[in-house]
């Protein structure tokens, strides 16, 4: 496959579903009056963990 793209693939159903339930634990926080930065904290720090294992295994 060549492609313009990053290298991406579609998600799988257990990590769609995980996701959801993030997006439904931080929409909750939100809900007590607590903005729930330590989710985006964790998703940025976990995509960019992704993208130095890809450099290193290159």
């Amino acid at each position: 496959m060549s492609g313009t793209g990053p290298r991406r693939r579609p998600p799988l159903p257990s990590e769609v579903r995980k996701e959801e339930a993030d997006v439904a634990t931080a929409r909750e926080e939100e809900t007590e009056g607590m903005p729930a930065p330590r989710k985006k904290m964790r998703a940025d720090g976990r995509a960019e963990e992704e993208e130095a294992q890809l450099r290193g295994r290159r």
